[in-house]
């Protein structure tokens, strides 16, 4: 049977992922952590510039959702408001993303209260981070995909072509329904089907297509 040709898939992989992160920390240091969280966490554009140092704790590591940074419209400037749907979410921090927020700190790149706001002022189209994000990717060759795509879209991909269920792919991203998460089971089927091929025998006797006696 022939197989048709698969499409690339709109999110990035982790070797893409990671040459990505590597090409920001280069080019762009003060974009980094926004990336860096991006990335990890799967969280929307407007939710990464909402984080404020207020809403990470330390013991336990989280960091709380609450918030996300709405878009300006005409005369109005872009707002601070709740989260979509009103929902607070709360994510257990790995000391990767607790150190990559310290440095961003340290190297005196965050404002007195937000960590992507010197001012505590936003840009109105809070898109400030989107020619970083292209001048990145064109220099590296990267496929040119929207912050979206390479934050919330690749961490759903990544978890469930390695095993997660779409349960704990759900509550990472927040979603209200499981619905909206069950656009990445097809993936989920592709890491079953990797299993069964890791675990093929090295030299079934089948193989050589003598049956016996």
């Amino acid at each position: 049977m022939e197989n048709a040709p698969e499409r690339n898939p709109e999110w990035y992989g982790e070797q893409e992922r990671d040459r990505f992160l590597d090409g920001m920390f280069e080019m762009f240091p003060q974009w980094y952590t926004f990336f860096y969280i991006t990335t990890r966490l799967g969280l929307r554009a407007g939710e990464v510039y909402a984080i404020s140092r207020d809403r990470i704790r330390d013991v336990p590591p989280m960091l709380v959702v609450d918030r996300a940074v709405q878009r300006g419209h005409k005369d109005r400037p872009a707002a601070l408001g709740p989260r979509k749907n009103n929902r607070v979410l709360t994510l257990s921090l790995t000391q990767d993303v607790v150190d990559a927020i310290r440095w961003h700190i340290k190297s005196g790149f965050s404002g007195f209260e937000f960590l992507f706001s010197e001012d505590g002022c936003f840009p109105k189209k809070v898109h400030s981070h989107a020619r970083p994000m292209r001048l990145v990717q064109r220099a590296l060759g990267l496929r040119e995909l929207g912050h979206h795509r390479i934050g919330r879209h690749s961490v759903a991909s990544q978890a469930a072509t390695g095993g997660h269920s779409m349960r704990a792919i759900q509550a990472q991203l927040g979603h209200s329904s499981l619905k909206s998460t069950e656009q990445y089971a097809h993936l989920g089927k592709r890491a079953q089907l990797r299993i069964v091929a890791d675990l093929e025998p090295a030299s079934p006797p089948h193989g050589t297509l003598t049956a016996p006696g």
